[in-house]
């Protein structure tokens, strides 16, 4: 990546974009983030946003379990990619609906994985 910016020749519009564009982005993100606007997101994205009640601390119980038993390494994988980037999204990004739509399909998936499997372990019962 660093080297097809500096052979295009747009090294320097990259860099001025890091150093002075980046710091005006994030003071700018922090004094509009609220939990007003959290709550009014969370209210948008109803009855979805639900699913991080269930799939924040499924990843991080997985994370947790995984290095002392042998999980599954996809689900250790997409439980690491999902904080990863709800972390992303609410530390660095601002509170605008599209940054948050990935972290609610990943939570989606995460809460459904789990509900399938419960289903299934109560049908061999």
């Amino acid at each position: 990546g660093t080297s097809w910016l500096v052979m295009s020749g747009t090294w320097l519009h990259f860099w001025e974009m890091a150093i002075e564009w980046n710091p005006t982005y994030f003071e700018v993100g922090r004094e509009r983030w609220t939990w007003d606007r959290l709550w009014r997101q969370q209210l948008r994205f109803y009855p979805f946003s639900l699913a991080h009640l269930i799939a924040i601390p499924v990843a991080v119980l997985t994370l947790i379990r995984s290095s002392s038993r042998h999980r599954s390494l996809s689900f250790s994988i997409l439980s690491a990619v999902y904080l990863g980037w709800l972390f992303q999204t609410f530390f660095f990004q601002h509170l605008f609906d599209y940054i948050h739509v990935p972290e609610l399909m990943l939570a989606i998936t995460i809460s459904m994985s789990v509900i399938s499997r419960g289903i299934r372990h109560l049908e061999c019962i």
